[in-house]
């Protein structure tokens, strides 16, 4: 499903504008030593009352570990062509502006916040956004540019994976001929337990949210920029991305993706291949160092099938121009 331009990328001077306007609403009313704006007991009451009281959003609040999880249903958020409605953005904008306020004046140590917005007519569809708390502190002091911000925000619209399960649960058992309770299908999601932060998602009014670790969201964000700069960066314009996922297991970042250049010619494939992978190579470098991560051992490139392996060392040796990352690729 397409990538989402939400009213915050398209509007920058507006989100500038704003963001610029908490800081010094924080400077001024939240000096450094007094007691927090909102308290950490109360950091779901202090969401729910803020959107209520401000924008008239009615929200549901989660908390898992270091993340807050906020779900906003929004009535005709899915247009007939099954995109955002452009007139619904301002709502979720304004969600987002009063997570953060939050999130910067509590002494609750949020690493992240995801929003979940779905039309509840249409709750197979959701649009996920995910955010590192500190990106937004570092913004707010000016040491992130405005794009480098924007670009560390992940936005989905995507089917809503619990109803993607049930469906599935549901044709298996109608394969067998055997009849599925309504029960049966309740207890399959009843733990509420995810493994991935690809699972976020909310179904038949249960929240499911899982606390989001900073490698699953570097990956993540990697896997979002490639989608962005294949189908933006003139570099990359003969190259289609058909397909890219990412994942962060025990310690290592696996890329699996496939690209093809159908208008470039027969013999321009070892060149193209090149270019490709030092593309890739350049993004996960980029992230990798913008958030000085450190906890992993290789990364693991999947290019139409055929496995590139960087070390933490190898990167280290590129950066010091020790090696080339052509001696690995």
């Amino acid at each position: 499903m397409a990538r989402v331009e939400l009213g915050l990328k398209r509007n920058k001077r507006r989100a500038v504008t704003l963001f610029l306007f908490f800081t010094l609403c924080l400077l001024l009313f939240n000096p450094l030593g007094c007691n927090p704006t909102y308290p950490k007991e109360r950091v779901d009451k202090s969401i729910i009352n803020l959107c209520k009281r401000e924008y008239k959003v009615d929200v549901e609040i989660k908390v898992v570990g270091k993340t807050i999880g906020v779900y906003i249903p929004i009535e005709d958020l899915i247009g007939i062509n099954l995109a955002i409605n452009p007139d619904k953005i301002g709502k979720v904008d304004d969600v987002i502006m009063s997570v953060s306020r939050v999130a910067l004046s509590t002494d609750a140590k949020f690493n992240f916040y995801v929003l979940v917005a779905q039309d509840p007519i249409v709750p197979d569809i959701e649009l996920i956004i995910i955010r590192n708390v500190t990106d937004v502190k570092r913004f707010l002091v000016t040491d992130i540019s405005q794009s480098e911000y924007l670009n560390r925000m992940i936005i989905q619209l995507k089917l809503t994976p619990q109803a993607e399960k049930e469906r599935v649960i549901r044709e298996l058992f109608a394969r067998t001929g055997v009849d599925v309770s309504e029960e049966t299908i309740e207890d399959y999601f009843k733990s509420g337990y995810i493994d991935t932060i690809s699972d976020i998602g909310y179904w038949n009014g249960k929240f499911f949210l899982k606390d989001v670790t900073m490698g699953e969201f570097i990956a993540k964000q990697v896997e979002e920029r490639m989608r962005k700069d294949f189908t933006t960066d003139n570099s990359l314009k003969i190259f289609k991305l058909n397909f890219v996922d990412s994942a962060y297991k025990n310690g290592n970042f696996n890329f699996d993706f496939e690209v093809n250049s159908p208008d470039a010619p027969a013999d321009s494939s070892k060149a193209n291949r090149s270019v490709v992978l030092k593309y890739i190579y350049g993004v996960v470098s980029k992230v990798l160092h913008g958030y000085g991560f450190q906890d992993y051992s290789y990364i693991n490139l999947s290019y139409n099938g055929e496995k590139v392996v960087f070390t933490k060392e190898n990167l280290q040796d590129i950066k010091k121009r020790k090696l080339k990352v052509e001696d690995i690729i």
